[in-house]
């Protein structure tokens, strides 16, 4: 377990306890001390300010004033790693480690498969499923969507690769590392005994404004639903998808009739504007809480509303729909 300790009448924040570390005596946090405070020690001998106490061991934590956040990152693709190299370059952050898993591929029977495929795809999944076997045959080469060669992991961070964040062995991974906070960065639903591990909880990059837009395919049903922006939240874990506390919120434009296909458009949108900005987001934050200045909001459940992934059927109908405004602004 990560090496923390908390007392009943700890003080606490929008519900979590306040959770430190040992700062120096002369540091803004350390003269604003509370007894009960949180820090975090040497593990042979961890303590509460104003009170004493044992901890189990643990080789990854070392204590000195002034100490940046520890951080770990959670990730199943490609931006773990530009999370991680572009926290890993603020002063107040400690880069603890990238913690990666693949995604999860739900097991389908046969006839599962077939009905997932049409409902994705429609007819047309049928021979581009057998154009793409015949061309991958006796080929070993990664697909596309899993080459990371054009970003390399900074050499200082960790990287610790596992089959599934809920492993015990993942888990307790985590756990040696003794981070102050997690930082998700695209995995897939995440349970508590994984995000609650960090001291501080874990904290989600996502594309879409919440509570609108919870849940899957950014861009897609902001450009679906003729919206003329889509936002990026950076919030808290829960339980719930996309449904914690709001850190950090910012809006980007859209265009509502994009010229040539919709698709390539949403793509395009999520490379050039949705991710470098939810990097940069997700950096101000952890910046914010590390220096003790965030502030937060809870969501609206009235106006929540939860999105999946499109079928076929949804893709046609946006490129229906594209095509309808187009006609409009002639």
């Amino acid at each position: 377990m990560p090496c923390r300790t908390e007392t009943a009448s700890a003080p606490r924040r929008n519900g979590l306890p306040l959770r430190g570390r040992v700062y120096g005596a002369n540091t803004p946090r350390a003269r604003g001390a509370i007894p009960g405070l949180w820090t975090r020690s040497p593990c042979s001998s961890g303590s509460l300010i104003g009170a004493s106490v044992t901890q189990p061991g643990c080789s990854a934590c070392t204590v000195s004033d002034n100490l940046p956040l520890r951080v770990v990152v959670l990730s199943c693709g490609d931006l773990g790693i530009e999370v991680a190299n572009a926290l890993s370059e603020d002063g107040a952050v400690r880069v603890v480690g990238l913690i990666s898993t693949p995604y999860r591929t739900p097991r389908r029977s046969v006839v599962g498969k077939i009905r997932h495929l049409y409902r994705m795809q429609g007819w047309i999944g049928f021979p581009k499923l057998v154009l793409h076997k015949i061309g991958t045959f006796g080929s070993t080469a990664s697909s596309p969507s899993s080459d990371t060669s054009a970003l390399r992991l900074r050499p200082e961070i960790p990287h610790l690769s596992f089959g599934d964040f809920h492993d015990a062995n993942a888990r307790e991974a985590v756990a040696k590392l003794c981070p102050d906070l997690g930082v998700v960065a695209g995995t897939y639903i995440l349970q508590e005994s994984v995000f609650r591990i960090p001291q501080l909880g874990s904290i989600n990059l996502h594309s879409g404004e919440v509570p609108r837009y919870r849940g899957a395919a950014p861009a897609f049903w902001e450009l679906y639903n003729g919206e003329s922006s889509v936002g990026i939240t950076i919030h808290r874990v829960e339980t719930s998808v996309d449904a914690g506390r709001v850190l950090k919120q910012e809006t980007f434009s859209l265009d509502r009739a994009p010229a040539g296909d919709p698709s390539e458009y949403i793509e395009t949108y999520r490379r050039s504007v949705l991710r470098p900005n939810g990097v940069r987001m997700m950096v101000d934050t952890v910046r914010a809480i590390a220096e003790g200045t965030t502030t937060e909001r809870a969501q609206d459940i009235t106006l929540a509303q939860t999105y999946k992934s499109p079928d076929y059927r949804a893709v046609r109908e946006l490129h229906r729909r594209i095509r309808i405004r187009r006609r409009a602004m002639k």
